[in-house]
């Protein structure tokens, strides 16, 4: 798989980290470590998991906008 430049996925980036700070393997013995991440790994997948979807649904919706624009909702005409 390509890899992806981090400044086009900052949602994902942002989550990451966030989930990497709350588990920190710097001060851990060498034997802790392969717990530890264990638990970041099932931690980062449960917080991924929703945002994956939600992309998906965001996707699936701007390509259907790009392939029927005539179903477009005009926003601004229940304001006129």
């Amino acid at each position: 798989m390509p890899r992806v430049d981090s400044s086009a996925t900052p949602r994902t980036d942002a989550l990451i980290a966030r989930v990497i700070a709350d588990y920190p393997t710097d001060h851990l013995a060498p034997r802790s470590v392969k717990a530890a991440l264990a638990k970041y790994y099932e931690a980062v997948h449960q917080e991924l998991a929703p945002l994956c979807r939600e992309l998906e649904a965001e996707n699936l919706a701007l390509r259907d906008r790009l392939c029927h624009p005539t179903l477009r909702k005009d926003r601004g005409a229940a304001h006129e």
